[in-house]
């Protein structure tokens, strides 16, 4: 049972937490939705399907935003707390930094769960959802944003050149198309002298089947990371410029598999080696789903620490020292995760590396914290 204390530090932390983690997701989410008028942008889209596309963004920015508004509530509440003398009155009553502690560490374990469980499913759905509808609603439009003398890059993987449009788009002069499959293997480049658009009509669910016909030209084919170069001339070829071959947001990616998915593929030998170098990337992020629940107990701890002041009328610079913190985490995160992309180390110790050294750097400030034990 919580003392009275803790439950009103309990309660001072959630309005500046639940504040904090509606400005990041907001904040996050501008730089999507001028993605997402971009593609609605003339092609007739309900508010429903907007709305939808907002919300599913909305969710796959959760274990973004929560463990810097745990930073930012922690370091909030307990300043407010220093700055008003109501931790000296706490203090003078008994109450140990660990009693002050405690209603934090309870919110930041409900977080935390809250966060994991989201990883699960929920985030992987919602990003597959959204990935999806998008090259759908690009699909929709594709006819009428192909112009002439510019160069088309709105399907993932494809980026097609025209020098003359007819027909609103379905015929094309002097083609150019650059594409690279769902693997990010095989590269292909292909020139024609004409190419009609043919779509075949689908559903509102299914996957779009769009393709072009092209009439005399040459294809130039490599795999990526070798030098071999195939050259193939051809009179007719169909080229599938959009269906579920082709459009990667149809293809599930690690970021769109589920937790349980992630870790068959991992702890299964024959899926590690189907995988091949691609391995790397899924155990980064396996293990980072891991890491984010940790990260929001670490930020909620690194937020009490700097938080609290030294005594009456003395303040530290608690923001310029937090941003220094958060700096070298993560440059030493994404320094480690270019590793790992590669397998020059262990992915799992790129994610735990910073992890393990913030948990070092809470423990000394925690220790450092100026308190009669």
């Amino acid at each position: 049972m919580l003392k009275i204390i803790q439950r009103y530090i309990a309660f001072n932390f959630l309005p500046p937490f639940l504040l904090s983690s509606i400005f990041f997701i907001m904040f996050l989410l501008t730089f999507q939705l001028f993605r997402i008028i971009r593609i609605v942008t003339n092609k007739e889209v309900e508010f429903s399907v907007i709305a939808e596309l907002i919300l599913h963004i909305a969710i796959s920015f959760f274990p973004y935003s929560l463990p810097f508004s745990a930073l930012l509530a922690g370091i909030y509440s307990m300043n407010k707390l220093s700055l008003d003398s109501e931790i000296i009155a706490m203090r003078s009553f008994g109450s140990d930094k660990f009693d002050l502690l405690k209603p934090l560490l309870i919110f930041g374990s409900i977080i935390a769960l809250f966060v994991f469980a989201m990883g699960q499913k929920v985030v992987p759905y919602s990003q597959a959802r959204f990935q999806n509808q998008v090259i759908r609603l690009t699909s929709k439009g594709v006819l009428t944003d192909i112009k002439a003398g510019h160069f088309f890059t709105d399907i993932p993987n494809v980026t097609l050149f025209a020098t003359n449009v007819y027909k609103k788009g379905e015929v094309l002069g002097q083609v150019f198309i650059r594409a690279v499959d769902k693997n990010q293997s095989l590269e292909r480049i292909i020139f024609a002298q004409k190419g009609v658009i043919a779509k075949t009509k689908v559903s509102e669910m299914d996957v779009p089947d769009l393709k072009i016909n092209l009439t005399s030209g040459n294809i130039v084919q490599r795999y990526l990371g070798k030098n071999n170069i195939e050259k193939i001339i051809f009179k007719e070829y169909e080229f599938p410029l959009f269906n579920e071959n082709i459009a990667p947001g149809f293809v599930l990616k690690d970021s769109m598999r589920s937790f349980l998915e992630l870790y068959r593929i991992i702890f299964n030998e024959k899926n590690r080696k189907q995988a091949g170098v691609g391995i790397y990337k899924t155990e980064l992020e396996f293990w980072t789903r891991i890491n984010t629940p940790l990260l929001v107990m670490l930020f909620l701890l690194l937020g009490f620490n700097l938080g609290i002041n030294k005594g009456r009328g003395r303040s530290k610079n608690t923001s310029s020292l937090a941003i220094v913190i958060l700096v070298f985490y993560y440059i030493l995160f994404f320094f480690g995760v270019s590793l790992g992309k590669k397998g020059d180390i262990a992915p799992f110790i790129a994610v735990f590396t910073p992890s393990v050294l913030l948990f070092w750097i809470n423990t000394y400030l925690y220790k450092k914290l100026d308190w009669v034990n």
